[in-house]
């Protein structure tokens, strides 16, 4: 019984998403190309790769502000760039009940809503397209990793 509720545990620690994704995979026709095409991506890539769990207002906020940040790199392509009003009300969604003093933008990036008009620098999108996964997201894996074992103790 204990290894169930701890194999339980450890199921949803790695479950999907909270935060719903709107930033679409590019089709191979994709008008999105070149380093907005390899950004977008690479962004893409790393704020999926953090799994939140659908209590974590705080990372499911980050995860979907960074998926906005996303899709703003593909401006151009209306396959990718119609999807930003939704993904700007998952924020909304997420954000709305996080204190200002907490919620800093997740990363050197302008704000989800702009668009980029030039290539962006590369101090621009370092933190979006270098960083994996958060410490949050981290924290909450080894906490219930911590709780399971416990409970195996018990």
């Amino acid at each position: 019984m204990k290894l169930s509720v701890f194999l339980l545990a450890l199921a949803s620690s790695s479950c999907a998403y909270a935060a719903e994704n709107f930033a679409p995979t590019l089709p191979a026709n994709s008008t999105c190309k070149g380093n907005y095409a390899i950004m977008y991506n690479q962004c893409r890539t790393n704020a999926l790769s953090v799994a939140c769990l659908p209590t974590d207002d705080l990372c499911n906020c980050r995860q979907a502000q960074n998926l906005a940040q996303c899709i703003t790199y593909c401006s151009m392509d209306p396959y990718v760039f119609d999807n930003l009003p939704s993904q700007e009300v998952v924020v909304s969604k997420w954000c709305s009940g996080i204190p200002l003093s907490i919620l800093n933008p997740p990363s050197a990036t302008s704000s989800p809503s702009s668009v980029p008009t030039s290539s962006p620098s590369s101090t621009q999108v370092g933190s979006i397209l270098d960083s994996g996964s958060s410490s949050s997201a981290k924290m909450t894996g080894l906490s219930i990793l911590a709780v399971g074992m416990m409970m195996l103790i018990v």
